[in-house]
């Protein structure tokens, strides 16, 4: 058969007409499919938003702790940046033992 395409024999007739899947699903469920697409890229956006945000606030909290610490920049970029980069990874693993 076609895609999404039945043949249904309407009472009294011998040729089948097509009825397509669109045809049989309610305007309520598709505005409901739409609305649920829209949130979901409203959400993958705004969690875009906010992993943008936190790694900026790693990095400027990293900068005035080793300023802070009088420690080179470069040490504090080993630890602490790396600990919070690592850190979701590691709650995964967690997660998934």
């Amino acid at each position: 058969m076609p895609c999404g395409t039945e043949h249904v024999a309407e009472v009294g007739s011998r040729k089948p007409r097509p009825i397509h899947i669109r045809d049989t699903v309610p305007v309520r469920a598709r505005l409901a499919g739409i609305m649920n697409i829209s949130a979901t890229i409203l959400l993958l956006l705004a969690g875009f938003a906010l992993l943008l945000g936190g790694g900026e606030l790693l990095v400027r909290g990293a900068a005035r702790l080793a300023e802070a610490m009088r420690v080179a920049p470069l040490v504090i970029g080993l630890t602490v940046v790396a600990f919070g980069t690592s850190s979701p990874e590691l709650a995964v693993s967690i997660a998934s033992a």
